[in-house]
């Protein structure tokens, strides 16, 4: 079975990039973001890290299965934190960024 799970990690200029198997749908949908980019020698799209296109991001794909391992392991300090608390401050970070707060929110 392929993995449709959506991956986004970030990049150093401020964007996003969103990279998943290909299906019309999902082309469709991240089409609809104002600003989004696609990358045909890389195969991603990219959208802007702001407010305003991640909360039209998780309205878009609310139904879809998305990985936000990556941005989340950004923000963990090196270590510094234990396995156990780690997990939990993933879990928090993950449901904070479900509910739409921004990234520096999150950081905090």
């Amino acid at each position: 079975m392929l993995d449709m799970k959506i991956k986004i990690s970030k990049t150093k200029k401020n964007q996003l990039v969103v990279m998943f198997p290909y299906s019309i749908e999902k082309v469709n949908k991240i089409k609809q973001i104002k600003g989004r980019k696609w990358n045909p020698k890389n195969k991603y799209w990219s959208i802007s890290e702001n407010e305003e296109t991640i909360r039209q991001f998780k309205d878009l794909f609310s139904n879809e299965e998305v990985n936000y391992t990556e941005i989340i392991n950004d923000m963990r300090p090196l270590n510094k934190l234990s396995n156990e608390n780690y997990e939990l401050i993933s879990q928090l970070a993950k449901k904070i960024q479900l509910k739409g707060y921004s990234r520096e929110t999150c950081k905090s």
